[in-house]
């Protein structure tokens, strides 16, 4: 999203500087006052929507970063059995929300947290850090 929000700024200096450059063209008489006036429009109107773009991802990003503390708890949950070898029942407890056994030793385990880990996961590979997995079914 930094990178996004780069891009934004880039954008932003392209057009300023192409709206600056207006006033010299419309002075040297190569556009009419009617075209510089609705150039200048243009490129105030691309500069705002670069401006609003950069506000929306900002504020996307701090959503992201409010996260923090408290709400980043289900990661330490994971982290505290990162070395077990067997599942034990505070480990069930924990980690897991629901188990549904069905006939044929099939059974559905869904993992508590699954929300904010493919929430995580989808920030992650926004912006390039990350190539996890998803959870899935395992058979």
């Amino acid at each position: 999203m930094d990178g996004q929000i780069a891009a934004r700024r880039a954008e932003i200096e392209r057009y300023k500087r192409l709206s600056d450059s207006l006033y010299d063209s419309w002075q040297d008489g190569i556009i009419s006052r009617e075209d510089f006036d609705r150039m200048k429009a243009r490129y105030s109107a691309l500069v705002e929507d670069a401006e609003q773009a950069i506000i929306s991802l900002s504020r996307e990003i701090g959503d992201i970063l409010a996260l923090g503390g408290g709400k980043h708890q289900w990661i330490e949950r994971f982290k505290q059995f990162h070395d077990f070898t067997e599942i034990n029942r505070r480990m069930v407890i924990t980690l897991i929300d629901t188990i549904t056994v069905y006939p044929g030793s099939r059974l559905d385990i869904l993992v508590r947290y699954r929300y904010d880990y493919e929430r995580a996961l989808s920030f992650a590979k926004a912006v390039g850090q990350l190539h996890a997995l998803p959870f899935k079914e395992v058979a």
